[in-house]
């Protein structure tokens, strides 16, 4: 728990926070709004899955932490629009075969 968590019981915070917000990015883009759930998941995941660090640790740390997660979030944001037909098309090939 502490190799792969450094930060502990606030890990287990962040990968629920990642898990509800790639479900709902996930929802909208099934529903082919992909553009809809790109701009909810950069903006869930910059601004407010980050929330309780504000109360935690200070408003510095968050702010600080802002423009690193805006961009990371933004960059994975792109990076899956642009991957998962290619990835869904590739697995849906091997399960089948």
């Amino acid at each position: 728990m502490i190799g792969g968590m450094p930060l502990g019981p606030f890990h287990v915070l962040i990968a629920v926070e990642m898990a509800v917000l790639v479900w709902v990015f996930g929802y909208f883009y099934q529903k082919g709004k992909r553009v809809l759930g790109g701009v909810l998941f950069v903006v869930g995941n910059t601004f407010l899955a980050s929330l309780p660090f504000l109360f935690i640790i200070g408003t510095g740390f968050y702010i600080g932490m802002i423009p690193s997660l805006c961009i990371g979030s933004l960059l994975n944001t792109i990076l899956a629009i642009l991957l998962a037909p290619s990835l869904s098309t590739y697995f849906a090939k091997r399960l089948h075969v």
